[in-house]
């Protein structure tokens, strides 16, 4: 718990000002090791680069076994005329046999034969090979795949980075509440024990009924903001475990002996530069400009022949015999060039190139998008420093003021709506106070976000 409400100001806003740097730490490698969302990224990311395997094999050699098993009946016949081969050769014999004064021999009549074009029934198992010797379109897929990757390794960066602000605002949020509750309980006690004063001064014909009531009124619509400050400490510790991925009542640790957490004074220059320098969205726009160059190059290269090597080895008959007697093999260089395909290359050309000129305009929107970003969480962080002063300065008088009507209605001098009054300003000054302190906190955990300042673990070995 905290101290009593007469010295509560130093103890509250200074050590929920410095929440522990370790702990924080810890909860944010808790949330990018166990984040949902961002293991979904992670699995893209992963996909990526089996994308990018895939692409680089098609480099290399493809080694396939084909086998046909066929069937056939019908279909067109040749006709071999052996008896008008042979039947001239036979009246030459007999007309040589003639003149050597033999008699004529009786050659048989060989009748025509029919062979079927298709066998009845015949295999061809072979393996293939398939070298692609010039295919423009294979470099240029993988260097878009390269692209590819890059780009959702970046994408799992930004997503890493709007984790981070995610989970220290929720923090914030969460210790915002957490020491709400304990300024509303420490006003409740107050008002309660005015209440019990009000009640026996009422019985001691002191004071008339309606100072209880009055009494009755606040303790009741301090009752009423605890019940809202509660119900908020519990939706801020379940969200902040949510994007944990922990159990959504689990316990946070706020410790309150933390040292300060490092916060850089940039200028607004300062800002804008490194975000135009750092940001993992300009990198990410970057590679797809790129990739989008790699895409059209796909489309162009539909323009070139391409070229490659083929071998086969196999067996064939009809029937399945692997042997030297039934083998053959074949060595093929294969040219392909497409000549006309009704203009479905250049318009692809063509899309891809509206594509590239696309992320370029949105290139230049992005850096424009940026600059507004940094501007605003720029002035958003400097009002938020100024409102710690104003509301510093509040809690003080308000304090003060309150400390002094406390001592003059305990000696009758004042009044219960004086003192019911300054305890309400006393109250609103110490929320006003808390909520400064921790939307400094959330302001600058969204400037940190803004300009890609906060270094990522895996990076920091890199720094």
């Amino acid at each position: 718990m905290l101290k009593p409400i007469g010295a509560l100001l130093i103890p509250l806003l200074i050590t929920t000002a410095v929440a522990q740097v370790d702990v924080l730490d810890r909860y944010i490698a808790e949330g990018l090791e166990n984040n949902l969302a961002l293991r979904q990224q992670k699995f893209s990311y992963e996909k990526s680069v089996r994308a990018l395997d895939e692409a680089r094999g098609l480099f290399f050699p493809s080694l396939n076994i084909l086998a046909r098993y066929t069937r056939a009946d019908g279909g067109r016949e040749i006709v071999v005329p052996v008896n008008s081969f042979v039947s001239p050769i036979y009246d030459s014999l007999n007309d040589l046999f003639v003149n050597l004064g033999l008699p004529p021999a009786d050659f048989p009549e060989l009748p025509d034969q029919t062979i079927p074009f298709l066998r009845e029934k015949e295999h061809e198992t072979k393996m293939r090979l398939v070298q692609p010797l010039f295919q423009p379109g294979i470099y240029h897929n993988y260097h878009l795949r390269k692209h590819l990757r890059e780009i959702q390794s970046l994408a799992t960066v930004i997503y890493k980075r709007d984790l981070i602000r995610n989970i220290k605002q929720a923090y914030f949020n969460y210790a915002q509440a957490l020491y709400a509750v304990d300024i509303f309980q420490q006003t409740r006690e107050v008002l309660a024990e005015n209440l019990r004063v009000s009640e026996r001064l009422f019985a001691a014909q002191k004071v008339t009924r309606d100072a209880v009531y009055r009494a009755e009124a606040e303790l009741s619509a301090v009752e009423q903001q605890q019940l809202g400050v509660q119900n908020r400490l519990q939706q801020s510790r379940s969200y902040f475990n949510f994007l944990l991925n922990r159990p959504l009542d689990s316990e946070i640790i706020f410790d309150e002996s933390a040292l300060k957490l490092p916060i850089r004074d940039f200028t607004y220059e300062e800002a804008t530069h490194f975000a135009l320098t750092h940001r993992e969205e300009l990198a990410q726009l970057r590679t797809g400009i790129e990739a989008a160059g790699e895409s059209r190059s796909i489309s162009k290269s539909a323009y070139f022949p391409g070229l490659n090597a083929v071998v086969d080895y196999g067996f064939q008959g009809e029937e399945y015999r692997f042997d030297r007697d039934h083998d053959f093999w074949t060595a093929s260089v294969v040219f392909e060039w497409n000549i006309f395909n009704g203009l479905q290359d250049k318009a692809r050309v063509e899309q891809a190139t509206l594509e590239q000129r696309r992320l370029e305009t949105q290139m230049a929107e992005l850096n424009r998008q940026i600059e507004l970003e940094i501007r605003q969480a720029y002035d958003n962080f400097k009002i938020a420093q100024k409102k710690i002063e104003v509301a510093g300065k509040q809690l003080v008088s308000a304090r003060a003021s309150f400390e002094l009507i406390q001592k003059k209605y305990q000696q009758g001098a004042a009044n219960l709506i004086e003192f019911l009054d300054a305890r309400s300003n006393f109250t609103g000054a110490e929320i006003s106070r808390l909520i400064a302190y921790y939307d400094y906190y959330a302001s600058y955990a969204q400037l940190e976000r803004s300009t890609a300042y906060y270094i990522l673990p895996e990076l920091k070995d890199k720094e």
